[in-house]
């Protein structure tokens, strides 16, 4: 059945997502209550009777290895493991992704007897701790069937039958569903939408397919396994909006701002497996991104938050009450894919020293419902099996290296009893009444608003290393402006006072939020936020309402300082601010009012009415290294070790050699996509052979180097492809290259609503696109920056223009035509 067929084709029962939200509000409000109650009854938290697993990671053992190694493997104090049950014993050189666990989720065919040797070598190794082991069975793999495609899917459905079968015949308690894809793959309802244009069938009929499909795949594993356990890698949370509505939370408007997330559909599959599951099968949300967590609250706030998220997205809340639980993940070797954050030689500068490691085991079994589970990178317990590793061998996250044996007693001390209150860092009991400082008045500079002092806070008792506390992802990533604070237990502190001095014990590092609707006196306006000063560090960022959080930067200094928030303002449009904090020792927090302000006597910039172009650049003309913009806003553009060429049709055109070549206009406000609106116009080609590259975008037209909006290309993998990205890489159109030597007519738009790319005057990809193009100070750049030379694009450039609107497609292709009515190359259509 053809992927784009009509939605009138489908006939498909189901609610729909408008009824589910009504109903789901009450439902919601009394489940929260009656949870409320429970806990205020529940007796302290536990691990007795709860299992640790060493689940999912990279030193997941083959049958074979198991029935061989059994013995050593067990040494580490573990209830059970992830083992790869696969078709073949897998062999030096082969990928992970060869066998079983990355095929059962395909069109590949699988059967029973391709597994017989794997189910006998299970039943035949000497288990003496190990009783409580998961089968792998991972969700991406080679050839995932499309929603649509009734025989992709009874393939799919017979493998799963066949994995229940296995999980019956051997000492195997349930298989595990990794969901994780590139860029969201099956559940990204945007991009399937993308890439079939006009012929995409409605969000609706995704999710309804989706929760049919998710139904029959548990009714399959449930026919052999009917007491099987299904541990997800995440849960319904992972399709949680990472941006705040911009209108009220009704019905449609959740709907429309879950069918823009990366894993859309994902809710929907969920539905329909927690609706298939038999009466002894049981769902268990893995609640993957607590890796980092090592304090019991932080592990409590997240699984509290999962809950509340889970009741959000589903449109099965009473099932989902009956039949899922929560586990807890942590990673001892934290960030090993990450030069200088891990080390075995040195357990006490690692992020999880083996006591840390000990208490968060603990704290994870705590504040789970039945089992806590741990992953791994490179640092592993045993030698790979999947494929064959020995200590010592280098992967592509570095050398494979095993955990000492203090990290074994620490896995082994994890059940001993532990202080729930436990905290990594010692408290600060100081008072520090002289701390506070006045706020920073800039010569020659104007407030425009003065901040409350009152702002939400929380702290990050977990978040030790502090070189590295970005890669911390926080209690639920704090910085996600969809977080309702008093739900999460923040409180509220005053600024221009330590928080020691208001009750906060507490060095470390730690979170200010604050909800502030800027004046109509910010429009146009160059901005900054200033502090009087902020005790260590401070890392600043904003979120307008509907986008999502922009970095402004950060301060080290102890003194007063300013960060950059042009355009980080939106006039009447609340905004989340959020600050970092590291405070290592001392008086912490921000430590003064907080204000923004602009330069006196500068002139708001205002745009003029209507649409026009911002930018046109003329090559024919250039002069001295520069490009002269013929809009009328003189923004130039300077080139940069760039060649003169000969373009299409006799124009001229720049040649980039990929390298250190690139062009950029001045820095003017003009550029800004004031009005949320935007057009890039790029007549460009490759030139010939594009070379290899490991960095997946490389800048053909865009307006800021942080490679979230305007159009790239991509070298790191075959066909080649023109990218327009919208706000984020996982929110962006493509289309691929299939002659280096041709010449291409790029055009990206965005209306406010919806963002499209069209190729030769062909509209070859549309989405919504919820993420307005931002506004900032950078300047517009052809090719790459001076400043990360690695990012440059090769080939010949022979039109740019920037549009302060959404081109129509007729407009779209009068220029393309008018491009090529002098007999430029063009492709054969």
């Amino acid at each position: 059945m053809s992927s784009f067929e009509d939605d009138s084709t489908e006939n498909i029962n189901s609610k729909s997502i408008v009824q589910i939200m009504k109903v789901r509000s009450l439902f919601l409000c009394v489940v929260l209550f009656l949870a409320a109650m429970v806990f205020a009854g529940q007796t302290e938290p536990t691990v007795r009777g709860k299992k640790l697993i060493k689940l999912y990671g990279l030193d997941k053992p083959s049958t074979a290895y198991l029935k061989e190694h059994v013995a050593q493997i067990e040494k580490v104090a573990l209830d059970g493991i992830c083992i790869v049950v696969a078709t073949d014993e897998p062999k030096i050189g082969d990928t992970s992704r060869k066998h079983g666990n990355y095929l059962w989720f395909t069109s590949n065919a699988l059967s029973r007897e391709d597994f017989v040797g794997a189910v006998r070598n299970l039943n035949e190794t000497q288990f003496e701790r190990l009783h409580f082991n998961f089968m792998h069975y991972a969700a991406r793999g080679p050839n995932n069937p499309k929603w649509f495609d009734d025989r992709a899917w009874e393939t799919v459905i017979a493998n799963t039958r066949v994995a229940g079968w296995v999980v019956a015949q051997t000492p195997i308690v349930g298989i595990t569903f990794d969901c994780e894809y590139d860029n969201g793959g099956i559940w990204n309802y945007a991009r399937i939408a993308s890439i079939a244009s006009t012929k995409a069938r409605s969000f609706d009929a995704y999710c309804a397919k989706a929760r049919q499909r998710g139904r029959a795949w548990a009714e399959a594993l449930c026919e052999a396994a009917p007491n099987v356990i299904i541990c997800l890698s995440h849960g319904y949370w992972y399709a949680s909006p990472k941006t705040a509505a911009s209108g009220a939370q009704d019905a449609a408007s959740l709907k429309e701002t879950l069918a823009d997330q990366v894993y859309a559909i994902y809710p929907a599959f969920l539905d329909g497996m927690i609706e298939g599951l038999g009466p002894r099968a049981r769902v268990v949300d893995g609640c993957e991104h607590t890796y980092p967590y090592m304090v019991y609250d932080t592990f409590d706030g997240f699984r509290r938050w999962a809950h509340r998220e889970s009741l959000k997205l589903t449109g099965v809340p009473e099932l989902l009450e009956k039949r899922l639980t929560f586990a807890m993940a942590v990673w001892p070797g934290f960030r090993s894919d990450v030069g200088n954050m891990w080390n075995p030689q040195t357990p006490e500068q690692n992020f999880f020293t083996p006591t840390r490691l000990s208490h968060a085991l603990h704290n994870a079994m705590a504040a789970s419902d039945e089992f806590a589970w741990m992953w791994n990178g490179r640092d592993i317990w045993w030698p790979m099996s999947v494929p064959p590793r020995k200590f010592g061998e280098k992967i592509g996250w570095g050398v494979l290296e095993q955990y000492p044996e203090v990290y074994r007693q620490a896995v082994a001390d994890c059940r001993a009893p532990k202080d729930l209150d436990w905290r990594p860092i010692p408290p600060d009991t100081e008072t520090y009444p002289d701390a506070g400082k006045p706020p920073f008045a800039q010569k020659g500079y104007e407030v425009l608003a003065d901040l409350p002092d009152k702002w939400w806070f929380k702290t990050e008792p977990g978040n030790v290393l502090y070189p590295f506390a970005q890669t911390y992802s926080g209690w639920t990533n704090n910085r996600r402006p969809n977080v309702n604070e008093a739900d999460e237990g923040w409180r509220q502190l005053t600024v221009g006072q330590p928080w020691e001095n208001q009750g906060v014990s507490y060095n470390g590092v730690a979170w200010y939020r604050l909800r502030f609707t800027p004046p109509d006196s910010v429009q146009g306006r160059r901005l900054w936020l200033t502090f009087g000063g902020v005790a260590n560090e401070a890392h600043v960022f904003v979120a307008p309402r509907g986008m999502r959080f922009r970095s402004l930067g950060q301060n080290t200094t102890d003194g007063p300082f300013s960060i950059d928030a042009t355009g980080a303002f939106v006039p009447g449009t609340e905004a989340l601010i959020t600050v970092r904090v590291i405070n290592p020792a001392g008086p912490g927090g921000i430590l003064s009012t907080v204000k923004l302000v602009g330069k006196k006597g500068e002139r708001p910039y205002v745009a003029k009415p209507g649409r026009y172009a911002v930018l046109d650049l003329d090559f024919v003309a250039i002069t001295d290294g520069r490009v002269p913009d013929t809009c009328g806003y003189g923004n130039d553009a300077t080139l940069s070790r760039c060649e003169i060429a000969d373009g299409p049709g006799g124009r001229k055109a720049i040649r980039l050699n990929g390298k250190n070549s690139s062009a950029a206009t001045r820095r003017h406000a003009s550029l800004n996509p004031w009005n949320g609106r935007r057009s890039w116009e790029l007549w460009y080609s490759p030139g010939g052979e594009i070379p290899d590259s490991d960095i997946v975008y490389h800048i053909l037209l865009a307006k800021h180097p942080a490679y979230s909006h305007g159009l790239y290309l991509s070298q790191s993998g075959r066909p080649r492809k023109i990218f327009f990205i919208q706000g984020t890489p996982s929110q962006s159109l493509s289309y691929d290259i299939d002659d280096p030597n041709a010449w291409y007519h790029a055009v990206g738009t965005c209306d406010g609503r919806e963002m499209r790319l069209y190729i030769n005057g062909e509209l070859v990809g549309r989405r919504t696109a919820p993420i307005p193009p931002p506004i900032n100070s950078a300047p517009v750049t052809i090719g790459g920056g001076a400043t990360d030379a690695n990012r440059c694009a090769p080939g010949l450039v022979a039109k740019v223009a920037v549009y302060n609107y959404a081109l129509s497609e007729s407009q779209v292709k009068t220029k393309y035509q008018t491009l090529t009515i002098e007999k430029a190359p063009r492709r054969d259509s």
